[in-house]
């Protein structure tokens, strides 16, 4: 019998695999492979929502009457999103498009 920490712990890292391996080949700038694997990472992420919320979630709920709704885990998931794009994406981005950052912004700015 396989526990649930470890099947959704293991889902997490399979996830993360996922999305390092992506960023790996979005770096070289490889969007032959980079655009798929971003499929494959939000197809990864969407199948784990699912597990969490069309089953672990209710399951929880039933048995012991706490609810973990999806306002709660909405604001784990953007924290744990920020988090990883400010300590890391943003960080590479700085680097990277130093020279370009002005234009970035003002093109961010104008979406």
């Amino acid at each position: 019998m396989t526990a649930i920490t470890e099947t959704l712990s293991g889902d997490h890292r399979r996830c993360d695999e996922i999305f390092a391996q992506v960023e790996e080949w979005i770096s070289k700038d490889d969007w032959t492979r980079g655009e798929p694997g971003f499929a494959e990472f939000h197809e990864a992420m969407e199948h784990h929502f699912a597990m969490e919320e069309g089953v672990l979630f209710p399951a929880f709920e039933a048995r012991t009457g706490q609810a973990m709704g999806l306002s709660e885990t909405l604001m784990m998931i953007m924290q744990q999103h920020n988090m990883k794009e400010e300590q890391m994406l943003y960080r590479m981005a700085d680097q990277v498009l130093a020279a370009d950052a002005e234009a970035v912004i003002q093109q961010m700015n104008e979406v």
